[in-house]
């Protein structure tokens, strides 16, 4: 809830209407230097699609609302010029001018959002952490602010220089060297189907064949949501038939998430949201097919989650790894 006065309300009302309505500035005054600088560029089909992702939220401005020209509100958690990736930059839409106009942090606004079904919630925050690139396979945390211990990441097989870890390296959309790709393009067929290995077997006994990315967390997550990027300049190496398997041994195996024909990757990536049914504290993505390449390569694989429902998103692994 916006913590703004009845009298700021008033004197907002009585500045639009001295004529200060057709400034592209809003009418309270009281934008954050945080924020100045900011932009939201993106389109309202944009926001509106993922208004219940955890990248933007949206609201009402209730008693600063002025109708026709200042009504609504939008927060970014993706914008570039927030220094803390635990906040977002919070905009006004400008209905005259059709802009947006920079207004404050939500950590300081402490706005209320309005999901797809009309209820109004809490907004929900999405942190992304490590803020720096992991840089090895194992690597103990002891000072983050949360998912303190240690994370393996591993994989059924690297080629050259491109390891497992890269894909948490929190580089999006490389060239080079910063994406996991599978050993050797024998493994996939001209037509992008694995012809390898045997396949991890699930508890429930099906049968998931294909190169693995894996990651250990040091305590259990339901995931909630997921990104994959892959290699900008080879966009066929992107997984197509897939499955995200979770695991809290390493051994025994369930599917949180399963997908048949993920296609057209860009450099926008692919975000799917799942059923957080169970925690694990192994994830595997198990590549089946990709898009018609030797090769499966990725560049950033995020994962979101909660240790317990109820709390925020976060992203695992929270903090650097090295």
């Amino acid at each position: 809830a916006m913590k703004v006065s009845m009298a700021v309300a008033a004197v907002a009302v009585a500045m639009l209407l001295r004529g200060s309505a057709c400034q592209p500035e809003l009418p309270w005054n009281n934008v954050s230097v945080s924020v100045q600088q900011c932009n939201l560029n993106q389109s309202w089909e944009y926001i509106l699609s993922q208004r219940n992702s955890g990248i933007v939220q949206t609201g009402g401005l209730g008693q600063l609302m002025h109708e026709g020209r200042f009504e609504v509100w939008v927060c970014d958690y993706d914008c570039p010029c927030v220094i803390h990736v635990i906040d977002a930059a919070c905009f006004v839409y400008d209905e005259m001018n059709e802009s947006f106009l920079p207004w404050g942090l939500q950590s300081s606004l402490d706005l209320m959002a309005v999901t797809t079904t009309g209820k109004i919630e809490p907004s929900v925050q999405s942190f992304l952490y490590p803020p720096s690139p992991l840089s090895a396979f194992t690597s103990t945390l002891s000072d983050a602010p949360y998912g303190n211990g240690t994370y393996v990441v591993s994989s059924s097989g690297d080629c050259c220089t491109e390891r497992a870890w890269h894909a948490f390296d929190f580089v999006t959309n490389a060239l080079e060297v910063d994406f996991w790709t599978t050993q050797s393009s024998e493994f996939y067929s001209a037509t992008g189907k694995y012809i390898r290995y045997p396949p991890t077997v699930t508890t429930t006994g099906i049968a998931c064949a294909g190169e693995w990315l894996q990651i250990s967390l040091p305590i259990a997550i339901y995931l909630q949501r997921y990104e994959l990027y892959t290699r900008i300049n080879d966009l066929y190496r992107g997984p197509r038939k897939y499955w995200i398997l979770g695991s809290n041994d390493g051994s025994e195996w369930s599917v949180v998430d399963v997908q048949d024909n993920m296609t057209n990757y860009t450099a926008a990536g692919k975000s799917v949201t799942v059923e957080e049914a169970q925690r694990y504290s192994y994830y595997r993505l198990v590549v089946n097919e990709n898009n018609n390449d030797g090769w499966v390569s990725i560049s950033w694989w995020k994962l979101y989650g909660v240790e317990s429902k109820g709390q925020a998103q976060h992203l695992y692994p929270p903090s650097p790894l090295s």
